[in-house]
């Protein structure tokens, strides 16, 4: 019988490393040999087809932010090596590699929108992703996205930053993320030329849900404290 596992409190910015757990794809008939094939956790809220679906187009975005975060993070080191030395740079570019991240952001923009609009929607991240921590246990699919997208918090490029925090603004639930996420987004707008970026971003309607559910809340503990 299936046990669905603990919710893990959303740590900071700063995380373990997490991976995607997978199985050989050749045991499917017809599959090539070596190809990957997600195997998620048992966790399931949401059989419907519509949420499998949604679940390995977010796997599979994941799967590529992860790869260019990888990517830049090896650029950087292979171009501070092939500066001493003297050798040729990395294959991937940075520009190249946060080029793809950007891209693969977007996407978990668009998927977190079509995921607001399910009324199961708390089911569907609250299921089992096919990313584990350093402990082997899956993490739920809130917590993968989350997970994946804190590492983009570092990186030096302004419409990166604001599409991770569009995803965090979606996706997270942890006032801590959050509120990191609005005081980057704060800082980026006193530079008029992000203006573009804002709109195209779509950030003011999520930042407004935030900021609205974040005064209910305190409102709320208020009054218990009063009473």
């Amino acid at each position: 019988q299936q046990q669905q596992q603990q919710q893990q409190q959303q740590p900071g910015l700063s995380h373990p490393p997490v991976h995607s757990a997978s199985q050989p794809a050749s045991s499917a008939p017809g599959a090539d040999a070596g190809a990957y094939a997600p195997m998620f956790g048992s966790v399931v809220l949401d059989g419907s087809d519509e949420f499998i679906r949604w679940r390995a187009e977010v796997d599979a975005s994941l799967r590529g932010l992860a790869s260019a975060t990888n990517a830049l993070a090896a650029c950087t080191s292979s171009s501070s090596s092939a500066a001493s030395s003297g050798a040729s740079g990395p294959a991937t570019t940075a520009k190249e590699a946060i080029a793809q991240m950007q891209q693969h952001c977007g996407v978990l923009v668009e998927l977190a929108d079509h995921l607001r609009k399910q009324p199961a929607a708390s089911k569907w991240l609250n299921s089992s992703s096919a990313c584990v921590d350093t402990t082997g246990t899956f993490l739920t699919i809130r917590e993968a996205i989350a997970e994946h997208v804190y590492r983009l918090m570092d990186v030096q490029n302004t419409e990166l930053l604001m599409k991770a925090c569009s995803v965090v603004l979606r996706v997270v639930k942890s006032r801590g993320p959050l509120l990191q996420a609005g005081k980057l987004l704060y800082r980026l707008s006193k530079d008029s030329s992000n203006d573009a970026i804002f709109r195209r971003e779509r950030l003011l309607e999520p930042i407004v849900r935030i900021i609205q559910i974040m005064v209910t809340t305190a409102a709320s503990s208020t009054s218990t404290s009063g009473a």
